[in-house]
């Protein structure tokens, strides 16, 4: 009737509208695991707090990374410093024997004049030795301001080199717990740990619908079966899996014509099988008229062949 078949076309529908989302969901790529969902799952009270833990530790971390850095730099700005005063201090050591060598050939020179010429030197010597004490003294200045710059430099290399120790503890700790939070969480990151949780809210929200899909599904299923059941057909569970005939004629006629051809096949495999059994029955009945003595050995042989197959 029209009615019952608008209402098989219905179900019909329905049934291709459920399996068509069912087939999607499973298809879909990018989904978790499910080793990876019942993972996320048993963190499911407590996100998105071990993310926010994890990305304070990965920013921390960072800050670090950062102190290092800057007290490196600093580091090799006072070993750079503490190179050119050691040269410095070498230079004006230099120069206090350069000068201290001018002094002497002076002096030198003027005993010379004195004794040697009975020149009068003294204000030769006056200048010189004042000249001598002038350069020592500006040298000896600058070379005490080296040392204590040196020594400056030094401090301030052993409070870097402490300072960098400091950080290193810290970054030590840091390295450790973002470990056991990567371990914990089977993660590589903070992103990677929040990427997940994405994904699983999306999965739990998927997985519900899949599951209403599946149990509308099934009462589909039910409800087309039970329709086709008052038409008394031989096995209406088959029409399950070929909705699209009970929507399309076209279909529908297709698996008539495969029907019919099965149908033909199987009569023609059913004749050829009986054809073979009358000649094996006519080959039989001319053995044992053959070999009379036989007859009652070839009937017993028969019969236990047909109680077995």
């Amino acid at each position: 009737p029209r009615e019952e078949s608008e209402r098989v076309k219905d179900k019909a529908k329905k049934i291709q509208l459920y399996e068509t989302a069912t087939k999607e969901y499973q298809e879909k790529k990018g989904r978790l695991t499910e080793a990876e969902f019942l993972h996320m799952e048993k963190y499911e009270d407590v996100m998105p707090k071990p993310y926010k833990d994890m990305k304070a530790a990965e920013d921390y971390r960072d800050l670090i990374k950062g102190d290092l850095s800057k007290l490196e730099g600093e580091k090799l700005a006072y070993q750079y410093r503490r190179g050119e005063l050691y040269r410095d201090i070498a230079n004006v050591k230099g120069m206090v024997m350069i000068c201290a060598m001018a002094l002497a050939v002076c002096l030198l020179m003027l005993l010379v004049l004195q004794y040697g010429f009975e020149m009068d030197t003294q204000l030769g010597y006056i200048i010189t030795i004042g000249a001598g004490a002038t350069a020592i003294t500006v040298l000896y200045v600058k070379y005490l301001d080296y040392v204590k710059q040196l020594e400056r430099c030094e401090k301030g290399i052993n409070k870097i080199i402490l300072l960098k120790n400091t950080v290193n503890i810290r970054y030590v700790n840091n390295k450790n717990l973002l470990d056991y939070l990567y371990l914990k969480y089977k993660v590589n990151s903070g992103k990677e740990l929040l990427t997940m949780w994405e994904k699983y809210q999306q999965e739990r929200e998927e997985r519900g619908k899949n599951i209403e899909n599946q149990e509308e599904l099934n009462y589909q299923k039910k409800a087309l079966i039970s329709i086709l059941k008052r038409y008394q057909l031989h096995d209406p569970e088959i029409w399950l899996h070929q909705t699209v005939a009970l929507l399309n004629p076209k279909e529908m006629v297709e698996i008539r014509h495969g029907l019919i051809d099965r149908r033909q096949k199987l009569r023609v495999q059913m004749e050829y099988n009986k054809r073979l059994a009358t000649e094996a029955q006519k080959e039989i009945q001319n053995t044992m008229d053959d070999y009379p003595q036989y007859r009652q050995e070839i009937m017993d042989m028969v019969e236990r062949f047909e109680k077995e197959y």
